[in-house]
């Protein structure tokens, strides 16, 4: 694992946040469990944004691995070509 993502997985949860809001990507979202899960891209990595739909609190902001993505999103993202 590199240092940058090593440093962005050791963040607290609202320091995840901010970076997301000024430099992520939005690439695509999905629903498990009453749970709305955003995938962004930042600094070359994806990360997952886990949000409680009946809160409207964000749960969890966690590194999620490209083979995972492929295997879960491939479905989900439009690529731009």
């Amino acid at each position: 694992m590199n240092k940058t993502k090593i440093k962005f997985r050791d963040l607290k949860v609202h320091e995840k946040f901010k970076l997301i809001k000024s430099k992520g990507l939005y690439v695509g979202s999905r629903i498990y469990n009453g749970t709305k899960i955003l995938l962004f891209s930042i600094f070359g990595f994806f990360v997952e944004l886990w949000l409680d739909l009946n809160l409207n609190k964000i749960l969890n902001i966690g590194l999620i691995t490209d083979e995972i993505v492929e295997l879960i999103y491939v479905d989900k993202i439009a690529l731009k070509m």
